[in-house]
């Protein structure tokens, strides 16, 4: 194949990519104010990150799989609180601090 067709082929794989709906996975509980719940914080900061492939494979839950790696990294915390996510080139990074809800 020459360079010209593999060229061509990867600006329309990344397209695909830009103009594709994919399933962004779901959150058990998203709120914008502090819930009056009673939490103990287990680790200040956090982080997880999940990479993915949109233009070839789709997406697969990066969202909850960022969530997912952030609290491994915190045993014993259940959830993510005064959290945000970034974004670089096919992964998403979830921030924030993991606590245990009681």
């Amino acid at each position: 194949m020459s360079t010209a067709h593999t060229g061509i082929i990867a600006i329309l794989l990344l397209q695909l990519g830009c103009i594709a709906h994919f399933d962004r996975g779901t959150l058990k509980a998203v709120s914008t104010k502090a819930l009056p719940l009673s939490m103990k914080i287990i680790r200040e900061k956090v982080e997880g990150e999940s990479c993915f492939f949109t233009a070839l494979f789709g997406y697969d839950g990066a969202y909850r799989a960022a969530v997912e790696d952030a609290l491994r990294k915190a045993p014993d915390a259940n959830a993510l609180v005064n959290s945000s996510y970034t974004s670089k080139p096919f992964c998403v990074v979830a921030h924030g601090t993991a606590v245990r809800v009681e």
